[in-house]
């Protein structure tokens, strides 16, 4: 039997919950703010259905998984939380700490190959963070599937627009053999780009047959502004005299911004490492310190630099994050 899609939409409006009237958990601040208060007064934390949140970028998906992870846990569940890249599963690890500290956790990546201990730790794993692709192998293997999904409450996909994109059907085959191992699990879904919500809403139906409910809403907590500059004659141009344009011009924006708020913090998305080292190298010869933050670097060094740039200690930097792909 199908369950039923609700769709929820939140226009911001909504007072801000006090966060210790809804959970225990230390979450870092004192108020949910309006979207994750709409889904705290829903209760669909405890309630026991699918989640398909599609709020945008910056406004709090990772509070849906850590409040019904809290609700997993409480019943003697496991809670897998299942994100595509090595560095994102690392930095919520280190949250996930924070939050559980009585809770034993552990981490599957590719990185992490004690394959003869895994499915051990799987079992004694009360939170699981995994890549994607671990979690397709995971749930083709009898013993390691059983260890880490059997008695799982809920698992969490996040940055589930991944579904269409060429590694989609490892996480579709995933989550259709992970719901024939475990029926009773909850599967909650993360994105701020996921297009065709209602169709995947009804495909988790179909997996569980839980009622899905859909997160919707065009609230940002920050005022996005957009800064567009059209390069003229492209077309005549090789790549690399285009790419050495753009950066140029990426760069003279940037200055912009920093000279104009002596106190900005900047951050900088690009393509590739190469453009991002070139962006890099032309900020700093512009007299503008800059961290370059890509997946080459070492673990230690990469949380420094988050850390700092989180803590606000660094000042005046761009911080330049690659979103090439991982495994």
């Amino acid at each position: 039997m199908s369950g039923e899609v609700e769709v929820i939409v939140e226009d911001g409006q909504t007072p801000c919950e006090p966060v210790a009237s809804h959970t225990s958990l230390d979450m870092g601040f004192s108020h949910f703010n309006p979207l994750q208060s709409r889904f705290v007064l829903e209760r669909l934390h405890t309630r026991d259905v699918n989640i398909l949140s599609a709020w945008p970028t910056s406004t709090g998906k990772t509070v849906v998984a850590e409040l019904t992870m809290e609700v997993a846990l409480s019943k003697g569940k496991k809670a897998i939380y299942a994100c595509p890249l090595k560095s994102l599963a690392e930095e919520k690890i280190r949250r996930f700490k924070g939050l559980f500290p009585e809770r034993r956790l552990e981490i599957f990546t590719g990185d992490y190959r004690e394959v003869e201990n895994r499915t051990q730790k799987a079992a004694l794993a009360e939170i699981a963070v995994v890549t994607t692709e671990l979690l397709d192998s995971a749930s083709r293997r009898v013993e390691l599937s059983e260890a880490l999904i059997g008695n799982a409450g809920v698992v969490i996909v996040d940055e589930a627009h991944i579904l269409a994109t060429e590694r989609g059907p490892a996480v579709e085959s995933a989550l259709v053999k992970i719901t024939k191992i475990n029926p009773d699990i909850r599967l909650v879904l993360l994105s701020a780009t996921v297009g065709n919500t209602k169709e995947i809403a009804r495909w988790l139906c179909e997996l569980n047959g839980k009622d899905t409910v859909i997160l919707e809403s065009s609230w940002r907590p920050v005022k996005i502004e957009w800064h567009l500059k059209k390069d003229s004659n492209s077309a005549s141009r090789s790549y690399f005299a285009w790419r050495n344009r753009a950066i140029v011009s990426a760069a003279q924006k940037i200055a912009e911004l920093v000279f104009q708020d002596e106190e900005a913090q900047i951050l900088v998305f690009v393509w590739t490492k190469m453009e991002g080292i070139l962006l890099a190298r032309e900020l700093e010869s512009m007299d503008i310190p800059c961290l370059f933050h890509n997946a080459s670097l070492e673990l230690k060094e990469r949380l420094d630099f988050e850390e700092k740039f989180e803590k606000r200690e660094i000042e005046e930097i761009v911080t330049l994050k690659s979103p090439r792909r991982e495994k």
